[in-house]
């Protein structure tokens, strides 16, 4: 059983993906829960009420990013 999943992205795009996710998500009973440390670390919380599903800001510019294939599979009811 996974605990809970986090992902980080630059500055420039953490708006946008947290946007996505708020809209991909849905269908599977996510919705937005938490905003944290100034806005920069949101949390999604399922309809069993856990909090398990993050996204980080990174305002560090010296980081760099390297696109990685990520699948993450949920369990969906009636399926």
């Amino acid at each position: 059983m996974i605990d809970h999943l986090g992902i980080e992205v630059p500055a420039s795009l953490f708006e946008a993906t947290v946007d996505w996710y708020e809209i991909t998500l849905a269908p599977l009973g996510y919705r937005k829960a938490f905003t944290f440390s100034g806005g920069s670390l949101v949390g999604f919380r399922d309809i069993n009420g856990s909090v398990d599903w993050w996204i980080s800001r990174c305002d560090d510019p010296t980081v760099e990013y390297v696109n990685f294939a990520t699948h993450v599979a949920f369990y969906a009811r009636g399926m």
